[in-house]
């Protein structure tokens, strides 16, 4: 029986989406825990709409269809590409998450709509043109970036009005700046405060570094972009932190005393409202959390590591006042409780071994849980585990091969779990984490590899040069290739440092430059090597 993928393409290496691989995603729970919402697109393409499952009927609906095809702004093109957004339509949403009622916010091209209380959605007047746009914890207020400098818009009567005033070329207000979005992983340049009367920003000045022309040469005409890039080891961007009062629209600048040359790592607020910022030196070896206390700076946590600090943006402050921090200070990625007392803090580390935490799923902070993924079983599987947050062995949540990631539900009661391995594309489960009781989400039904035809790679481990590092590997064979017979080889190499290739993951199989190598007689080689990620 022919099956689609028994021959390939150089087209189907060429084309998004790939097989399998249109599943939901941005999946949240609604701030009540009575729903989940997901982006999905119904036509089995790019192009997303926001859906909404009720938990207790089973119900689906669509909440926001994708808008008609508009152009980006420059701006927007550019924090698209940072975030690798390929997917089009609705491509984010938010929720108010302690509004009196429900505050759904979806940013569409040109502009913000929001929906009140379920109902249908309108344009926000005053947020043409906005990029990142956020709402404030009540849902009253929606803050923004435009032409560089930062506003909030009135809910009710979309009245915007601006807060910030002395953006020019090179100097910006609100925005990551391009070290913060690519390198860090920080996508945001500005944080309300819970109580959303100020709003914590980055003011991004580049202005003395020289502009860099990009050429495009595969049009009609001849196009040339210039931006201001920091070469390595010359000056980076100057960045300070303020606050501004929306009421007033008046600045403090908050100074820690660091370097200069320093990087904002991350910033935000505790639930308290107290003023946070995490600071990464130029060397990329140290980092220091900072929490304002009266109008001083107090540090909390030095993180010190050579050659270089991975950031994990795992981070949270509770409600308690604890902290929960994640640290590579034991040679693997783990998490710590923090309890911050008198001169020197209550530290209880929470999980330990030679295996690392890869991110945080949830804190269920009423019954001191906090759930996670991590590579426990394996380096190139991952599991959802949870710990208690005063100490204890954690506990596996999901079984079989394969990866597996989450979302807990606010409320706790409900973890949305989503699987694949190299063998069926991610498929989404509903867990009552009470009852035991399991729903089906999405099935991905057609996604399996026996079915399109494809071969999944073959996972290994070979030592590296050391005779004692076990490295992974995965192997295409040719498809037909007669026992014994040789091929030629093709290594598929990434050796950076926060890249991992091997996984058993849906994504192995569906890597169609490597399948398509493989029907044209060629085995393909991948191995991470010993700079790759989440190995110690």
């Amino acid at each position: 029986m022919t099956k689609q993928f028994d021959t390939i393409t150089i087209a189907d290496v060429a084309r998004y989406p790939r097989p399998g691989t249109v599943v939901p995603g941005k999946i949240q729970f609604t701030p009540d825990s009575t729903a989940v919402t997901y982006l999905l697109s119904a036509e089995g393409n790019l192009v997303r709409s926001l859906w909404r499952y009720e938990i207790a009927s089973g119900e689906r609906t669509v909440l926001a269809g994708p808008p008609p095809a508009q152009a980006f702004s420059r701006d927007e093109e550019l924090r698209r590409e940072r975030l690798r957004l390929r997917e089009e339509g609705v491509t984010d949403y938010q929720f108010a998450r302690k509004a009196a009622g429900s505050v759904l916010a979806v940013p569409m091209v040109g502009g913000v709509s929001v929906s009140l209380d379920g109902g249908p959605l309108h344009e926000i007047d005053g947020a043409e043109g906005a990029i990142d746009p956020q709402l404030s914890e009540d849902g009253t207020q929606l803050a923004f970036v435009r032409d560089g400098e930062l506003y909030v818009a009135n809910i009710a009567s979309g009245e915007a009005s601006r807060l910030t005033f002395d953006a020019v070329d090179g100097l910006t207000n609100g925005l990551a700046e391009f070290m913060a979005q690519e390198e860090l992983g920080r996508e945001h340049g500005f944080w309300w405060s819970p109580d959303g009367k100020r709003v914590a920003f980055i003011q991004a000045d580049e202005r003395h570094i020289a502009q860099y022309p990009i050429v495009h040469q595969g049009k009609d005409t001849v196009e040339v972009e210039h931006h201001r890039y920091p070469f390595a080891g010359a000056a980076n961007a100057v960045l300070r932190l303020g606050v501004v009062e929306v009421a007033t629209a008046a600045v403090t600048w908050h100074d820690t005393g660091e370097e200069s040359d320093s990087y904002i790592a991350d910033a935000g607020w505790t639930p308290k409202g107290a003023l946070t910022v995490q600071i990464l030196n130029r060397a990329q070896d140290t980092l220091r959390l900072y929490r304002q206390i009266g109008g001083e700076w107090e540090p909390l946590i030095e993180e010190m590591t050579t050659p270089w600090l991975n950031l994990s943006g795992q981070e949270r402050f509770l409600q308690s006042g604890e902290l929960l921090w994640s640290s590579e200070r034991s040679g693997f990625r783990h998490l710590l409780r923090y309890r911050f007392r008198g001169v020197e803090p209550e530290i209880t580390t929470l999980t330990s071994g030679e295996w690392a935490v890869t991110n945080v799923v949830g804190v269920d902070e009423r019954r001191r849980l906090a759930y996670f993924c991590g590579t426990k079983e394996s380096p190139v599987e991952r599991h959802i585990y949870r710990v208690s947050l005063d100490g204890g062995e954690p506990e596996r949540l999901t079984d079989g091969a394969g990866w597996h990631d989450g979302v807990l539900s606010r409320d706790g009661r409900h973890l949305v779990v989503i699987q694949s391995s190299r063998t069926h594309g991610p498929q989404m489960t509903l867990r009552d984490l009470q009852t035991g009781a399991s729903t089906v989400l999405f099935a991905n039904d057609m996604a399996s590899a026996d079915e399109l035809g494809f071969t999944p790679p073959e996972l290994f481990t070979l030592p590296a040069a050391d005779g004692e590092t076990a490295l992974h590997g995965a192997l295409y064979r040719p498809k037909g290739l007669p026992e014994g017979e040789r091929a030629p080889l093709v290594v598929s190499v990434y050796g950076g440092p926060h890249a991992q290739r091997v996984t058993d993951t849906w994504g192995m199989t569906v890597d169609m430059r490597a399948q398509y190598l493989a029907r044209q007689g060629c085995a393909v080689l991948v191995v991470d090597n010993r700079g790759s990620a989440n190995r110690g």
